[in-house]
């Protein structure tokens, strides 16, 4: 079963792949790879806020991490960014590994502020060191095309590339949750004192999710970096991009591989399509996703996919979540 569902998902990337190449749309191309960059944020976030329970509201600074510390060696040393990408993710995940491990008393929504004053230290950083981030001001990546320099003239080669991203993550996200490592965290978000007393190693497995999760987001940082090619502090390090990784996951999901696919292939569409048609009362498509999120949120406040679910399990007559504890998604189950 578990080999069907890799296929599934493997079969799901090649259609998407082949019918990127048949889109001529510009619009419609630049949806896509934003898609895809908001499914793969929300992907990394749900690791940490969806598996193990740490609720973060400062991703932004991981975000920010990878952005600046790939632009910042690919402007003045010529490093590529892919290489950049990866140093980003190595620094991402050991700021958040100690910033876990210092938060580790901190739960629910004292954990998420503590989260929060490190996306604003990140913010304050990036404005006062001008010397290395140029303050508000920001840095022009140059255009120069090329693999290596991970700057295309195509959007289509982008959302190549961010769909490989989603695809990968989704495939390890997929394996942890069907593991040994997945279990654990899935215990220490449900009751970490019993889990801990069963002679699970809390602390250690916290900092491990918070520090892989904020090693994706800082490869979703430079990605961004790549694709806009400019970056200052009010684009990166904001609430606004913490709190959208962590919506769009709750609304599809968390705790499941599918979950925020399914919430960034709704919502990202969604606000470009109301911003781009309903435009002629300034703040009325804001406002209509804003109305959108809350109804989501106060009648299905599980998310999207477990309703889902639960109306194919009624049509079906199959008891496909009922194995599972509350909270955890059976996915493998025969639906």
């Amino acid at each position: 079963m578990r080999d069907k569902k890799v296929c599934i998902i493997i079969l799901a990337y090649t259609v998407l792949m082949i019918a990127i190449s048949l889109v001529g749309n510009n619009f419609l191309l630049d949806m896509v790879v934003l898609t895809g960059l908001w499914a793969f944020a929300a992907q990394a976030w749900n690791i940490a806020g969806g598996y193990s329970g740490q609720f973060s509201l400062g991703h932004c600074a991981f975000f920010g991490i990878g952005a600046y510390t790939s632009s910042i060696l690919y402007c003045n040393t010529g490093l590529s960014p892919w290489v950049g990408m990866l140093i980003g993710g190595v620094i991402a995940a050991i700021v958040a590994a100690v910033y876990s491990g210092i938060c580790n008393k901190l739960k629910g929504h004292f954990f998420a502020l503590a989260t929060l004053a490190l996306g604003q230290i990140m913010y304050i950083a990036s404005v006062q060191l001008t010397s290395i981030t140029k303050g508000s001001v920001g840095i022009n990546i140059p255009f120069k095309p090329g693999f290596l320099n991970m700057i295309f003239n195509s959007r289509a080669t982008y959302a190549y590339i961010i769909l490989t991203f989603v695809l990968l993550l989704t495939l390890f996200t997929y394996f942890i949750q069907k593991s040994k490592y997945g279990y654990f965290l899935y215990a220490i978000r449900d009751n970490e004192r019993a889990a801990i007393s069963l002679g699970v190693r809390g602390l250690q497995l916290k900092m491990g999710s918070f520090a892989v999760s904020a090693f994706f987001t800082a490869i979703a940082g430079t990605f961004y970096a790549q694709y806009i090619l400019f970056i200052d502090p009010d684009s990166l390090l904001v609430l606004f991009l913490a709190v959208q990784m962590a919506i769009i996951a709750i609304i599809g999901g968390t705790g499941s591989y599918l979950g925020p696919l399914l919430g960034s292939v709704i919502l990202i569409p969604l606000s470009m399509l109301l911003r781009a048609k309903i435009n002629f009362v300034s703040g009325l498509d804001n406002l209509i996703y804003g109305l959108i999120l809350m109804a989501v949120v106060l009648f299905l406040p599980d998310g999207l996919l477990p309703f889902i679910l639960k109306i194919f399990k009624n049509r079906t007559g199959k008891k496909a979540m009922e194995k599972y504890p509350k909270g955890e998604l059976n996915l493998d189950a025969k639906v």
